[in-house]
């Protein structure tokens, strides 16, 4: 399957698309009100009431009553958290009395907990789960900035968009220490993987434990904890081969806007003047203003936007996944291989991040009692960058002169700012580069043996080795 994502637009409840149906403008508006309740007449305050497929809405007060004016023949939409959204029709009535069910399946539903599971009832305002769909619904290489947004609770800051060094901070309820405020990551049960180097299409779901659901984890999980479960297969299903890959681009959001150089000659000239420097002194004399306005005299007169020049409007990102999963009678196995690529946004670029992924889960079944599995993952990562930091580079871009030519008629880079750094320069691989390659392995061999005559009690052994080479 192929995606093709150039960008992304999120909506908010106040915001409409451009392909949201909208209602007839001559329809008349009439005023509904009522009063939401579960199944045994409480009261329940939240309840989201709108109009599907408009922005028209409220939400219940603390004793569950609603009141909205809608245009005639519309239907309204009952939604809570934990119980089953349901749709009426307003017709000819102004008074519509709900009463929501609970939502079983969800609430039945259970989560990964530490080293075990609960429902979701339970424990749902200190848990927060993503599932595979999620996870793979946007083309983000560094699970970190997938998260964003997706796990209440959390807070993900992303500092740098350096291709390779771009993965986002991670808080859980803010900050609790002055020390270390990371989260606990737990992937399939291991601790303190890098949760940056996962092939998201790898992973099953991510499940955030805040508050006391961590405590399990003693004092390693005082900042949260992370839980991680990558895909498995299943017994006696036939092989099922997917390929999956994303292409899109990546744009500033924002830019600053530096003078142009008529401008900056003005400014200069006005500077001067309160100095009280005259006119055969001045650094620019108003034919110089004059020359460049006109744009006729790139050699001697250039007009440089200089965030136009080292910078080019996007850079590029690509993701290839190729997965096999199934299962026999006995043994299950899922295996896939993944590669991510980050382009730099330099003119002159010497950017880019590589990184290939393969990842192997086994499971035999030796009896009814006894079954064992093997993890394997095998990751490298290769990151190229100039020998300059990207805040030197973008410092340089902001202090550079309008009147200075980036690149001369003639093709070669222009003048320095100082000690010969200039951006076309430093943002490409002309006086050297930074190779810098990584490999991670993760083995992980595990036991699990159930107790004959005591239902679900059962002992379960692992044997992780991780190396990191550089």
């Amino acid at each position: 399957m192929g995606i093709c994502r150039l960008a992304m637009l999120g909506l908010s409840p106040g915001l409409v698309s451009a392909a949201s149906p909208v209602l007839e403008v001559n329809a008349v508006d009439v005023t509904v009100r009522g009063t939401v309740t579960d199944s045994n007449g409480e009261p329940i305050p939240g309840v989201t009431v709108s109009v599907p497929g408009t922005t028209i809405g409220t939400a219940t007060d603390l004793e569950g009553r609603y009141s909205l004016t809608v245009p005639e023949g519309s239907s309204l939409a009952f939604s809570f958290i934990g119980f089953q959204t349901q749709t009426v029709s307003v017709g000819d009535r102004s008074v519509i009395d709900i009463t929501l069910a609970e939502d079983m399946a969800s609430l039945d539903e259970v989560v990964v907990v530490g080293y075990g599971v609960q429902k979701r009832a339970n424990v749902i305002g200190s848990v927060s789960t993503v599932n595979a769909d999620e996870i793979m619904s946007q083309p983000v290489s560094g699970v970190s900035n997938m998260l964003a947004g997706r796990l209440p609770g959390g807070t993900f800051t992303q500092e740098s968009g350096q291709p390779g060094k771009d993965n986002a901070t991670i808080r859980i309820r803010g900050n609790s220490t002055l020390g270390n405020n990371s989260p606990l990551i737990v992937v399939d049960g291991i601790v303190g993987r890098d949760i940056n180097t996962l092939q998201p299409e790898n992973i099953e779901s991510i499940t955030m434990l805040k508050d006391a659901s961590a405590a399990i984890y003693g004092a390693s999980g005082a900042n949260g904890v992370i839980l991680i479960t990558t895909k498995r297969g299943a017994i006696d299903t036939p092989a099922t081969v997917t390929y999956r890959f994303h292409e899109g681009i990546l744009t500033p959001t924002m830019l600053p806007e530096m003078a142009d150089a008529p401008t900056y000659a003005r400014m200069i000239r006005e500077y001067q003047s309160y100095r009280g420097t005259d006119e055969s002194n001045m650094r620019y004399s108003l034919e110089d203003i004059a020359k460049y306005e006109s744009g006729e005299f790139p050699w001697t007169h250039p007009n440089t936007n200089w965030y136009d020049e080292a910078l080019r409007d996007f850079s590029s990102t690509r993701q290839h996944n190729l997965s096999i999963s199934g299962g026999s009678k006995s043994t299950s196995y899922y295996t896939s291989f993944g590669y991510n690529f980050n382009d730099g946004i330099y003119t002159n670029n010497a950017t880019s991040y590589d990184r290939y992924n393969l990842k192997v889960n086994i499971d035999y079944r030796i009896s009814d009692y006894i079954s064992l599995g093997l993890d394997l993952t095998g990751v490298k990562e290769d990151k190229m960058y100039s020998p300059y930091s990207e805040s030197s580079i973008f410092d340089m871009v902001t202090r550079m002169w309008p009147t200075s030519p980036a690149v001369w008629p003639g093709g070669l880079p222009g003048p320095d700012f100082e000690r010969g750094l200039q951006p076309m320069v430093l943002s490409s691989d002309k006086t050297g580069f930074d190779d810098d390659k990584n490999y991670r392995t993760y083995s992980t061999f595990s036991a699990n043996i159930k107790i004959p005559g005591i239902e679900g009690l059962s002992l379960n052994a692992n044997y992780a080795y991780d190396l990191y080479q550089r």
